[in-house]
């Protein structure tokens, strides 16, 4: 009987349950369930298809929405420099840096952006986050008889950052073959409605017109085709590119490592990163050149070598070394 009874009705009468907050934890060792909340260690992207199976019962509302909080880790993250004035486009900046800087098919992925601004310049932080991953996550609620009602990203140091308002987010991207098949239908039905009810002496004429139509249908067959082989392609470079990015060490794990293998009397003052290599500053009360030989046991350096000149500072009795890392444990 209660199958019977539509989802709204049940909620009017009922009332509307209060939605569940679920974070992923990256401190958390195991899975933790109370009445209002959850917390599931932290997960990798591409992990999410083995979310644990949940006993969580059915709210007497009907369905319990869900908030979901991801540490920002499991998005691709960006940044845009924004021009001076600029802020008010600041969207549509983000939007042509991601189509024009990365293989990315914007029908695959969910972006949001926030604006940090100083007094001279400002910068877009850009956060990608794969429909794959957000339709794995709505998947595994509906196993457990919850719906997703907000997917929110937790930032360093603001507010956390709305990613999903409602679930119509979700929608399937537009796929180029169904219109193609919604084409061909529409063009059989009018030539057959057209041979029926066209006077005789005219069916000649409406003949030759519609193979001059199913020509250039079957031309667009072609293009849709090669435009669908094209979009394959570039599906496959976006995913090599971001399973790349997933497997690259993450800048704070490369400061633990550097941290454990800095001497006692070896300090760094600045440091500078990007995709390949890492690149340090300091000061050292024994010899800068011992430094490589400790740098050189950690897997993930390569090749540590100092460039630019070491110089001794007498006041602090200390020598003033710049290092080059290259990334990566050269396999």
């Amino acid at each position: 009987m209660a199958g019977c009874v539509p989802e709204r009705v049940r909620r009017t009468w009922n009332g509307h349950p209060r939605p569940i907050d679920l974070q992923f934890d990256p401190n958390a060792l195991e899975t933790s369930v109370s009445a209002d909340r959850i917390v599931l260690p932290h997960r990798e992207p591409g992990s999410l298809d083995a979310l644990p199976e949940l006993n969580l019962g059915v709210a007497k509302g009907g369905q319990r929405p869900v908030d979901v909080t991801w540490p920002v880790g499991v998005c691709l993250e960006r940044h845009i420099a924004l021009p001076a004035g600029a802020i008010g486009q600041a969207g549509e900046i983000a939007r042509l840096d991601l189509v024009r800087d990365t293989p990315i098919d914007l029908e695959r992925v969910i972006w949001r952006h926030v604006v940090e601004q100083d007094d001279a310049t400002g910068t877009i932080r850009q956060f990608v986050l794969k429909r794959r991953d957000l339709a794995a996550l709505t998947s595994w609620l509906a196993r457990q008889d919850q719906t997703l009602r907000k997917l929110r990203v937790a930032l360093d140091q603001r507010p956390t950052l709305d990613f999903v308002d409602n679930v119509s987010d979700l929608a399937r991207p537009w796929r180029p073959w169904r219109m193609l098949n919604a084409v061909l239908v529409l063009a059989l039905i009018g030539a057959v409605g057209y041979l029926i009810w066209h006077p005789h002496d005219t069916r000649q004429t409406a003949l030759i017109a519609l193979e001059g139509e199913i020509a250039e249908l079957q031309a667009t067959a072609i293009k849709l085709r090669q435009s669908l082989d094209s979009r394959r392609a570039q599906a496959k470079t976006q995913t090599e590119f971001i399973d790349a990015l997933a497997t690259h060490p993450r800048f704070s794990d490369l400061l633990g490592r550097l941290s454990e293998r800095m001497p006692d009397h070896s300090w760094v003052e600045t440091i500078d990163a990007d995709h390949d290599f890492l690149r340090i500053t300091g000061q050292s009360r024994d010899s800068a050149a011992d430094l490589i030989a400790h740098l050189s046991g950690e897997p993930k350096f390569r090749l540590p070598e100092l460039i630019g000149p070491v110089t001794r500072d007498a006041r602090q009795d200390t020598e003033r070394f710049t290092i080059q890392i290259r990334l990566g444990s050269g396999e």
